[in-house]
């Protein structure tokens, strides 16, 4: 059984001695660990912890268009970053529906009425940088609430068959000119339904599209993971208005009873406290849990398909700071079971965005010509958090002398040849730590230490291994323990 942290753990009381009428001095105990790693069977009384997910999705790219309307990739950049996976939304709207089917009085089976061009160009990218492609149906940011493009009465069937025809395109059914390489394994049902800047025929007629949709989906392709509908961020703060009245009206839609709906439910945050990101997926996986229990897809994926910072005015994102705030928020996500994970965004979509740090991208665009971008603090993080994800999923329990309700964070795996930590510290002050070894008590040596970081500044670092080692306050670190 480990010993409780910052509790002395001294080696049995020695004898008194006297030498020359002088008491010897009782030997310095051990410096104490600050992270204790424990196996999980050395906790057999507690739930098993979720396996490390795949977090590492983003939003758009790796494809863009520059200020001269040049279309870009940067596919090297995604690769670097450890993307595996992208959403298809918000960028440049080469895959919403009144893109590809401008007319929505068009005939739906005519393969004339579409233009798959962009969105083929993006999806092939997509797939030529070894990501996944996660189909998100619908339609991007919309200014002002009002201008977004949805179907009439009279032309609400042609819409519905419009839809459906998408989903056969990507998966190689419908007018392929061009073999799609991968169909996705993923189809997103909307983009925040619940704001009127992507819906605004009510609840009523989404869910006749969702229901609808996903019948369809089901009867065609029943090894196509289906779900949605990627709830805002604020619709935590009112589930009453949407969330609730949602799931409630799926259920006792006509015909649900007997069919499967939902694969995953899908929800967006963007807040600067992680605990935040924890309370969502709790609130989904229960909410959801409770209302569509009586279906027979009891289990289902969790989604968060959108998050990052809240607004941003200033720096935070290309600073410590806020890598630190995205690294604990992603801890979170993984200590609450979610399941698949798309930040917004992987890169800054036009190049006028570049140097601007309040941008939401990972990636910033230096010159779009000279193919030269930039990481942002974020970015950094993001790529250790790939580098922790790429391994082995089996976790280890992990405890810290300041706890996450302090402002500390820590998740640890094993690895091939160890262990994997990575730390965040949103604390106010930097951090001396050491680490305690599971099933032994042995702390680790210098020598088996490797170090990654983002410092405040937001810098990339690779410090030199001294212990005790020292995280500084708005800072982020990727340790791993060679056995």
């Amino acid at each position: 059984m480990k010993k409780a942290l910052f509790v002395a753990r001294l080696l049995p009381a020695l004898a008194l001695l006297t030498i020359g009428g002088c008491r010897e001095k009782e030997p310095e105990p051990p410096p104490e660990p600050f992270i204790v790693l424990e196996s999980p069977a050395e906790r057999p009384d507690e739930a098993p912890l979720p396996p490390v997910a795949p977090l590492t999705g983003v939003n758009a790219g790796p494809r863009y268009v520059d200020d001269a309307e040049t279309i870009r990739i940067a596919s090297d950049e995604y690769t670097d970053l450890g993307v595996t996976g992208v959403r298809t939304h918000d960028f440049n709207r080469p895959f919403d529906v009144s893109r590809i089917f401008p007319n929505f009085d068009a005939d739906p089976s005519d393969p004339a009425s579409y233009n798959f061009t962009e969105s083929d160009e993006a999806y092939q990218a997509i797939i030529a940088s070894g990501c996944d492609v996660y189909l998100r149906i619908g339609e991007s940011w919309c200014n002002p609430i009002g201008c977004v493009r949805l179907p009439t009465d009279t032309q609400w069937e042609n819409w519905l068959s419009a839809v459906m025809h998408i989903v056969r395109h990507y998966n190689n059914d419908f007018n392929n000119a061009v073999p799609i390489a991968r169909a996705p394994a993923y189809v997103e049902l909307w983009n925040e339904a619940d704001s009127e800047r992507f819906w605004d025929l009510g609840i009523g007629r989404f869910v006749d599209f969702f229901v609808l949709t996903v019948q369809a989906i089901n009867a065609e392709y029943p090894g196509l993971k289906v779900g949605g509908p990627g709830f805002t961020s604020g619709a935590l703060d009112h589930p009453s208005e949407w969330v609730e009245p949602f799931f409630n009206m799926v259920v006792a839609y006509p015909g649900v009873a007997e069919d499967k709906v939902f694969d995953f439910v899908s929800w967006h945050v963007y807040d600067h406290d992680p605990v935040r990101f924890g309370n969502a997926a709790d609130y989904y996986t229960t909410t959801a849990s409770r209302l569509i229990g009586a279906l027979p897809t009891q289990s289902f994926e969790q989604h968060i398909t959108e998050w990052n910072t809240q607004t941003d005015t200033d720096t935070l994102r290309s600073r410590g700071r806020g890598a630190a705030e995205m690294t604990a928020a992603w801890i979170v996500l993984q200590e609450h079971g979610v399941d698949r994970s798309f930040f917004y965004r992987g890169i800054d979509t036009h190049e006028s965005d570049g140097g601007v740090p309040s941008a939401y991208g990972l990636l910033t665009i230096l010159d779009a010509a000279a193919d030269e971008y930039e990481k942002k603090a974020i970015g950094s993080a993001f790529k250790l958090w790939s580098e922790f994800a790429a391994g082995g999923r089996d976790r280890l329990h992990v405890t810290t002398g300041v706890d996450e309700e302090g402002g500390f964070y820590a998740l640890a795996r094993y690895a091939d040849s160890g262990y994997l930590v990575i730390l965040a510290n949103l604390t106010a002050a930097d951090q001396e730590w050491q680490i305690e070894l599971p099933e032994g008590d042995r702390l680790a040596e210098a020598g088996d230490l490797t170090v990654k970081g983002i410092d405040p500044d937001g810098n990339y670092e690779e410090p030199t291994v001294s212990l005790p080692m020292t995280i500084k306050a708005n800072s982020v670190q990727l340790v791993a323990i060679g056995k």
